[in-house]
């Protein structure tokens, strides 16, 4: 997976299903386990599949030759995803979508970014506040799951661009 093949560019219409797919995988690596067994059973494949439908034209991909590495997805001033496919983390990858990102927002008249981490996730947390991000605070967010399980903390955190 040598630098020189990786590419980003902006999703089409046909890139989704495997977006979905890259999506659906890695949200059950990296966040099912800190979810209600109600919320992981709800997000199937097909959850993600109709999350993604309205976003096409806000989400770019990172490409390692003719394979998905990751994607980055926005709407408005919410940067909802990005998400990247265990073989191709930790390899410095991350952080060129990420600028990339930020820079088409910023193009779209995206003033203050701002995303959603899942709280506990110090991984993540991490790495966006290497990249110039901030905590701004701390919020409940609603999940499928019975009383007094059906919430989960995420930290808010911004950027001007």
């Amino acid at each position: 997976m040598g630098v020189s093949q990786n590419q980003i560019r902006a999703a089409r219409t046909a890139d989704l299903p495997a977006v979905a797919a890259l999506y659906h995988r890695v949200w059950r690596e990296t966040h099912a386990a800190a979810m209600p067994p109600a919320e992981r059973e709800a997000r199937d494949l097909a959850y993600f599949e109709a999350k993604l439908s309205v976003l096409p034209t806000n989400i770019l991909l990172l490409e390692d030759g003719d394979k998905l590495a990751g994607f980055a997805a926005w709407s408005g001033p919410i940067l909802g995803q990005l998400f990247f496919d265990a073989t191709w983390r930790g390899q410095g990858l991350a952080r060129p979508l990420l600028m990339a990102a930020e820079r088409e927002m910023a193009r779209q008249g995206v003033v203050q970014a701002e995303l959603h981490c899942l709280e506990g996730n110090i991984r993540a947390r991490d790495f966006y506040e290497r990249n110039g991000w901030r905590l701004d605070r701390t919020f409940a967010y609603p999940v499928r799951g019975g009383p007094g399980d059906d919430t989960r903390n995420y930290w808010a955190m911004i950027k001007p661009l």
